[in-house]
């Protein structure tokens, strides 16, 4: 496995991370368009137009907290092999930086920070910690 494919295996985590905060956000939404449904008022009674929109929305939501439930576990699951995988360095400098920067999704420049290191001494250590990563075969499938 090259470099770049252990580099996309292990933002994999982060993918799932940010679906999921989508998913949170679509939720939301639907929440705010079955609550801002007003009843309109006529003289002759219609079909349930405004029960439609209500009731269309639960089941929006209702399908989507049930994705969002999914995507929980796919990034639990995710996370507990990339965690695995970067307890296989034995240097702690380098699980850190690899673990701040794709687990805790922070940027390189906040590593760097958190790490009281360079920028580009921190690029040399990735690049290092990625040269030096065993990802198993059988645990990197393309999504």
């Amino acid at each position: 496995m090259d470099a770049e494919e252990k580099k996309a295996y292990l933002r994999r985590y982060r993918v799932l991370s940010r679906r999921i905060d989508q998913t949170k956000i679509e939720i939301a939404n639907w929440g705010d368009i079955a609550t801002r449904v007003t009843p309109q008022y006529v003289d002759t009674p219609k079909g349930g137009g405004t029960a439609d929109k209500v009731q269309n929305a639960a089941v929006e939501i209702a399908q989507l907290e049930e994705e969002l439930e999914k995507l929980k576990m796919d990034a639990i699951s995710e996370q507990n092999q990339i965690k695995q995988i970067l307890s296989s360095l034995e240097n702690d400098n380098l699980r850190d930086l690899l673990w701040y920067h794709y687990i805790c999704g922070l940027e390189w420049t906040e590593v760097a920070e958190k790490m009281h290191y360079d920028l580009h001494y921190l690029y040399a250590l990735h690049r290092q910690a990625i040269k030096l990563l065993d990802i198993p075969e059988t645990s990197y499938q393309i999504s």
